[in-house]
């Protein structure tokens, strides 16, 4: 509905003033249901100063309630969580986002064409094949990110695949 460049700090009473601003133009405060947002502890201030803007206008508005976190952000956050604590990624090897202290601006989604595809393959098994062709500049971090992960998958399966399969008896 509304693209606003924020200059300053983005706190989260700061960002609720624009939310806000952009429910008035637009006449919404009193049709606003649910809002959802990664987990940042910036977002989740704005929902709490967005409830109390919104009570003082005297729309009534739960944070609480109608507060939905991305349930992407989760499963990634989770996935990491789990990767760690299992040691599939070693503590060194892992350089994954974190997703609560940095924002994404590069959400586009990549196509690959069919004849691309012969490529992958070998940028999965040379990664420096990314670093030697102009045309990966852009998504080589998050390339090297999205592997370590797959790779730490890779290995929870392996083990997975290694444990003896007991059915529980009747």
């Amino acid at each position: 509905m509304s693209f606003t460049e924020i200059h300053g700090h983005h706190t989260g009473e700061r960002l609720s003033k624009y939310v806000l601003d952009v429910l008035m133009e637009f006449g919404l405060c009193e049709k606003l249901f649910c809002i959802t947002s990664d987990n940042a502890g910036n977002m989740r201030k704005l929902m709490r100063f967005l409830s109390k803007r919104l009570r003082q206008l005297g729309v009534k508005w739960d944070a609480r309630e109608n507060y939905i976190n991305c349930l992407n952000h989760v499963l990634n956050l989770a996935l990491q969580a789990f990767l760690k604590k299992i040691k599939a990624l070693p503590a060194k090897e892992v350089d994954v986002y974190d997703l609560d202290e940095d924002d994404d601006e590069d959400d586009d989604d990549v196509e690959i064409d069919d004849d691309e595809g012969d490529d992958l393959e070998e940028i999965i098994l040379n990664p420096d094949v990314m670093e030697e062709d102009p045309e990966y500049e852009d998504i080589g971090d998050d390339f090297q990110g999205t592997l370590k992960k797959l790779r730490g998958i890779a290995k929870v399966c392996d083990v997975a695949r290694k444990i003896p399969f007991v059915p529980l008896p009747n």
